[in-house]
């Protein structure tokens, strides 16, 4: 191989890796949003489409913070609107 085969076989392997990551990561942020509006639903009913938007178009950390808020919430509001979830 010469050096600019290795370093087009670097850049394929950084790009493969980096998709990947990038592949699992909103995998993740899918999935997490799925599991909060299911559960969410089952608590409290069917969530409106303002709801959904919001869960929709959060990132993990957010959805961290509903899912943790959702354990203990009396309503589906303080899910949202508690301290830690605004």
């Amino acid at each position: 191989m010469t050096n600019a085969d290795n370093w087009w076989q670097e850049i394929r392997e950084e790009s493969e890796a980096k998709g990947k990551a990038e592949g699992k990561a909103e995998a993740e942020l899918k999935t997490k949003g799925e599991i909060l509006t299911l559960v969410l639903t089952r608590r409290f009913g069917d969530l409106s489409e303002d709801t959904r938007r919001r869960i929709d178009s959060a990132e993990t950390p957010q959805l961290d913070i509903w899912i943790d808020s959702m354990i203990d919430a009396a309503s589906l509001s303080d899910v949202f609107e508690s301290a830690s979830g605004r």
